[in-house]
């Protein structure tokens, strides 16, 4: 369900699936699978909740019953983040040769692609955005529009393969992407700035609900080089179900301060799939309190423990699945 290279934090709620991190964990939230974290103790900060000045925790601590029911594990094997992570060019020219969607830079903005129940995806050139908006990453202040500004004029359909895996379920996008509607079948958005040399990293910006109009059929995954981000505006209720990889970068929604009110604070997040983040993953910024001050007020993450054996087109893996439990219900 989560596996990053770094930390993470579960403020509440609850959490369905397996959760891995390759330094510590903070776990407040109601658990139903295994948790293990890399580090036997790991230097906890402000953002866990600790003295600004670190503060010495174990691997995996606070507030949840998992550890009480033997779900802690820790120091456990590091996940080697390098080893999963996609070749974005060979993805990209084997598109190229074989009939795939690649999208160039757009010379704008980027592309907005818009997912439909009837298996097609709506390509639009974003040549507009909204204001200008402050937020915080955790580690500084930008000033830039997250926003389109509207629907823009649409560039193209692709219609997707049903009931097939390949090239035509393969989206390669060689600037940022907005993304957002209902999928169809199977499909994966790629995001890439050529050269990877390149410190500048391709972002995906989940610009709405991302769902299945077959959610026991059907597959979305999206690989971002960079981040994947959830903007200013957003729905009062926000469902993503897929796969979702930031491999250089993180997924998370930035700290947007209170004078946007009320697009700041979103009421619900509901995330059905699998995060794989480099970076910090962060879908709330909170006070001491517990007080939602920025992100989400609540929400759901659940794994889908069909991508496990039957993932989304080009998704990386570690090795081949290995059998491990069977339950009926």
């Amino acid at each position: 369900a989560y596996l990053t290279n770094t930390t993470l934090y579960f403020g509440g709620g609850t959490v369905d699936g397996r959760i891995h991190a390759n330094s510590g964990i903070r776990m407040d939230a109601t658990q139903n699978a295994i948790a293990t974290s890399a580090v036997a103790t790991y230097t906890c900060g402000s953002g866990h909740g600790c003295a600004a000045s670190g503060e010495s925790r174990p691997g995996i601590w606070g507030a949840g019953s998992g550890g009480a029911r033997g779900l802690w594990r820790f120091p456990f094997t590091p996940v080697p983040f390098a080893a999963i992570a996609a070749d974005l060019k060979t993805l990209r020219d084997t598109a190229a040769s074989t009939g795939g969607i690649v999208l160039q830079p757009s010379g704008a903005y980027g592309y907005y692609l818009k997912f439909k129940s009837n298996g097609t995806v709506d390509i639009h050139r974003v040549t507009h955005l909204n204001r200008p908006v402050w937020s915080h990453d955790g580690e500084r202040w930008t000033y830039e529009s997250h926003d389109l500004s509207g629907v823009p004029t649409i560039q193209r359909t692709h219609t997707l393969p049903q009931d097939t895996c390949g090239i035509g379920n393969l989206i390669v996008v060689e600037d940022h992407v907005w993304v957002d509607g209902v999928v169809k079948g199977r499909a994966t958005v790629v995001t890439r700035f050529p050269p990877e040399t390149t410190t500048q990293h391709a972002r995906i910006y989940l610009n709405g609900s991302l769902t299945l109009q077959d959610p026991a059929r059907h597959a979305v995954g999206l690989i971002a080089q960079g981040d994947i981000r959830f903007p200013l505006v957003l729905p009062d209720v926000t469902t993503v179900a897929g796969v979702l990889i930031a491999q250089n970068g993180r997924i998370f929604r930035p700290y947007y301060p209170s004078t946007y009110r009320p697009w700041h604070v979103r009421p619900e997040l509901h995330l059905n799939g699998s995060l794989i983040t480099n970076g910090v993953a962060v879908t709330a910024w909170i006070d001491r309190d517990g007080n939602v001050l920025s992100g989400f007020q609540r929400g759901s993450t659940a794994f889908d423990a069909r991508y496990t054996f039957d993932p989304p087109p080009y998704i990386p893996s570690l090795a081949e699945p290995t059998f491990l439990e069977w339950n009926e219900r």
